[in-house]
């Protein structure tokens, strides 16, 4: 794969993966504005969440709250494109975890699984994309 195609998919499973990396937004947040995810966080947790940026670091809006979800660390995200028509897998890639460094303000992290799908049309190769992203954040509130 030469390497500008892979970029330009790193580019799109990036750009995926900061949709999941959560963004901000005001308790009555109307989901059609901003996309809808789903934690499964532990203790039971299951929080959807509208997502309004791209920024990896963003927090994201509990719909069914005031609470704001605000990521400090990922790990285990795994990432796959694939032609929409085909089926074919374009590119995958399991991505090194992060952690956010700054203060936490003495509150504890919680952890949380997310997947999230994605589609769209590549310009660079003249196809419709659809993909996955999966992996485990955590995340404090607010």
């Amino acid at each position: 794969m030469k390497t500008t195609r892979k970029a330009r998919f790193v580019g799109a499973a990036a750009a995926a993966i900061a949709v999941i990396g959560l963004s901000p937004g005001v308790a009555s947040a109307d989901p059609q504005k901003g996309d809808l995810l789903t934690l499964s966080c532990e203790g039971g947790l299951e929080v959807d969440a509208v997502v309004f940026s791209n920024g990896r670091w963003s927090p994201a809006l509990d719909t069914g709250s005031n609470a704001v979800y605000r990521p400090i660390a990922f790990e285990d995200e795994y990432f796959v494109v694939r032609d929409a028509e085909t089926g074919e897998v374009l590119f995958e890639e399991q991505s090194d975890g992060a952690v956010k460094n700054g203060n936490r303000l003495g509150q504890d992290p919680v952890r949380c699984e997310y997947l999230s799908e994605f589609s769209g049309f590549d310009e660079f190769l003249g196809i419709e994309i659809e993909g996955q992203a999966s992996g485990v954040v955590y995340v404090v509130s607010t």
